[in-house]
């Protein structure tokens, strides 16, 4: 069987860690691409991704290109599709459009198209109005189809994911401006942090990066709780599927040998980050603490170990329409972040360069993304 032609989606700003990561799973020949990493592989290959990866977002199969300036170009392209090898539309179908800088730049005239082409190959077939949100939920199961245009060139793909990939399955609760688990996977991998030391996050919300922390150092796969999508297409086979988690349940260690510290001032989210944490199976790794940020482990005294991490995503302002207090807050937190041994790791999620600043340590961008409307980075102590 030949292999499929690959597309691994990921947040702008990440594709180089995302090569970095297929890399490290094995897979052959990844070449990042604007907004993600294009490979090819076999089925196994498209689950270990889907199961393992952290930073994608989405693993789309994609047919091959056609070229489309008019509606009649575009009905024949479709008209052209073998779709049997990666489509079974037995479930519902999600169809998800995208036109820009094209001939074609009507996405609901394009849907249309598809959709009239898609009833005739498959009679019966169902489309969803709006796709589901709980990749815990085998029933809420559907195939889905991306077509792009771009520059008269058309890109039909299916998505083996189905519901993102940042969706792990264990965070059913969150608190004020939740992190995407991806981005808090990205800014971790960006510390440099050994994953043999304590790390701490002493603005951790409802949880996100200390419960992303802990999977990574035990190498826990990002997707062992969820279903995808590709469970109900025709590339699927249920024993190559139990192999691929079979290899990351022996590749996984059980606990860490030391502490991921979490801690909020607010009680209410440290509550949320408990259970999130109790769904994802990491809580026994986890020290949690309802306190200040100066109050947190490594910054309220002198730290007992020389290596570390802190890695947080502190307030600030344009997400939280925090007061000029925050001035004052990164003043601290920079009083305490100097106080940290050479050893330690250090990276911030920053929205406002200026606000960073007032850390007053020498920190360089790892990257930058857009999210939440905002243009967000990474910003880490250099280290060697």
């Amino acid at each position: 069987m030949r292999p499929y032609r690959c597309f691994a989606s990921c947040l702008p700003g990440l594709e180089e860690i995302l090569r970095a990561e297929l890399l490290a799973m094995g897979i052959q020949n990844p070449e990042v691409s604007k907004g993600g990493v294009r490979f090819f592989g076999h089925r196994r290959a498209v689950y270990r991704v889907n199961l393992c990866s952290g930073i994608a977002t989405h693993v789309l199969l994609r047919f091959p290109k056609f070229e489309a300036r008019t509606f009649p170009e575009l009905e024949k392209g479709f008209r052209n599709l073998r779709l049997n090898p990666l489509l079974k539309a037995e479930g519902p179908v999600a169809l998800r459009v995208h036109a820009k800088k094209s001939k074609l730049i009507h996405s609901g005239a394009i849907e249309e198209r598809f959709r009239q082409f898609l009833e005739k190959r498959i009679p019966g077939v169902r489309f969803l109005e709006a796709e589901p949100k709980d990749p815990m939920d085998p029933e809420s199961l559907f195939e889905a189809i991306q077509i792009r245009v771009f520059f008269d060139r058309v890109q039909v793909s299916v998505d083996s994911t189905g519901i993102a990939l940042h969706r792990r399955g264990w965070k059913q609760a969150v608190g004020k401006a939740p992190l995407r688990e991806d981005l808090a996977h990205a800014l971790i991998l960006s510390s440099g942090w050994n994953q043999t030391s304590p790390l701490v996050d002493p603005f951790s919300g409802s949880g996100t990066i200390p419960i992303e922390a802990v999977g990574i150092a035990r190498k826990l796969a990002p997707g062992r709780l969820r279903h995808f999508a590709f469970e109900k297409g025709p590339i699927f086979d249920q024993n190559d599927f139990d192999r691929e988690k079979q290899r990351t349940m022996e590749q996984a260690s059980a606990d860490l040998p030391f502490r991921v510290y979490a801690s909020d001032q607010d009680a209410t989210v440290m509550n949320i980050l408990r259970a999130n944490a109790g769904r994802a199976g990491t809580d026994q790794d986890l020290e949690f603490m309802t306190a200040p940020f100066d109050q947190a482990a490594f910054l309220s005294g002198k730290p007992q170990t020389q290596t570390g991490a802190l890695v947080s995503n502190p307030p600030f302002g344009r997400r939280l329409k925090e007061n000029s207090n925050l001035k004052q807050l990164y003043q601290e937190l920079g009083r305490r972040l100097q106080a940290l041994p050479s050893g330690f790791r250090i990276a911030l999620l920053s929205a406002d360069r200026r606000l960073t600043q007032r850390v007053g340590i020498p920190l360089e961008s790892a990257f930058l993304v857009p999210f939440g409307g905002l243009r967000v980075r990474s910003l880490v102590r250099p280290w060697a």
